[in-house]
């Protein structure tokens, strides 16, 4: 059984990538984990593989994201649009 979840209340400002560590990187997994783009719990604030996969799964589902980055394919790389698309589900 899921727990139920409140939704985040985030603005993000920094760019995220594998390898970073901070609380911008927990509040990004406390948003994919609402998403159900990773699992309860792994909100360690590191940012590695797992949520790297959940980035990308993130993007993909995210036509706006593919397009205004002019990717066809996600990057797990969190810049000014993965960001700013977040910002629109996340922000007060």
């Amino acid at each position: 059984e899921t727990p139920i979840v409140s939704k985040p209340i985030y603005y993000f400002t920094k760019d995220m990538k594998f390898g970073d560590k901070n609380e911008e990187v927990k509040a990004l997994q406390e948003c994919l984990i609402y998403l159900g783009f990773m699992k309860a719990g792994l909100n360690t604030s590191y940012f590695g593989n797992i949520t790297k996969n959940a980035v990308i799964k993130f993007q993909e589902s995210q036509p706006e994201i593919l397009k205004k980055a002019g990717i066809t394919h996600g990057t797990g790389l969190v810049r000014s649009v993965t960001r700013g698309v977040l910002n629109n589900l996340f922000k007060k």
